[in-house]
């Protein structure tokens, strides 16, 4: 299958093409890691594949309007270190 059709696909049946599609459930994993633990955010960004805690900031707020370390004081989690 050529990535361009394998684009069409993703676009037709989900709605969105693969990088987001990867990207999305990168954040939501890293949402998750954010609710359920005390994970340093380093160890989060490096769990999810983001490159590094830059990367992960930058997509979470394209993705979720706010920062990883103000969602998570948002949700009254001990915050560990970067």
């Amino acid at each position: 299958m050529s990535p361009r059709h394998l684009a069409r696909l993703f676009n037709a049946h989900l709605g969105d093409s693969p990088a987001r599609f990867v990207r999305r459930i990168r954040n939501d994993a890293a949402a998750r890691l954010l609710d359920a633990s005390a994970l340093p955010i380093s160890e989060i960004a490096r769990r999810c594949g983001f490159g590094s805690v830059e990367a992960l900031r930058q997509s979470f707020v394209s993705q979720y309007d706010t920062s990883p370390s103000a969602y998570r004081d948002r949700l009254g989690r001990p915050l560990a270190d970067h």
